[in-house]
């Protein structure tokens, strides 16, 4: 996941620049500053300007939801990649939707 925007904190200080990938360090960094939802480049075909905003409640619940039909827990990082990626290709439909 790439940002599509700047993260910043309360103060307007820049936590994270546009174009970052997020890691697991980065995702500590939005949860110690209560940061819940963030603009995400959307590298999909469709129209507008490939950027999306998901909402940390959707990205959880389409995550548990996930969780509960797999088979398998991912271990290795290329795992939890792929199993990011799902989500957020779910959390998009599931937001197109509603």
């Amino acid at each position: 996941m790439v940002l599509a925007e700047p993260v910043l904190n309360n103060y307007g200080q820049t936590l994270l620049n546009k174009g970052v990938e997020i890691s697991t360090n980065h995702k500590k960094i939005l949860k110690t500053w209560n940061i819940a939802t963030v603009y995400i480049k959307n590298g999909g075909n469709g129209g507008g300007n490939g950027d999306s905003l998901i909402d940390e409640r959707i990205f959880g619940f389409v995550a548990d939801s996930l969780k509960q039909r797999m088979s398998w827990t991912p271990e290795l990082e290329i795992e939890k990649d792929l199993f990011n990626s799902a989500v957020m290709i779910c959390a998009s439909d599931y937001k197109e939707k509603q």
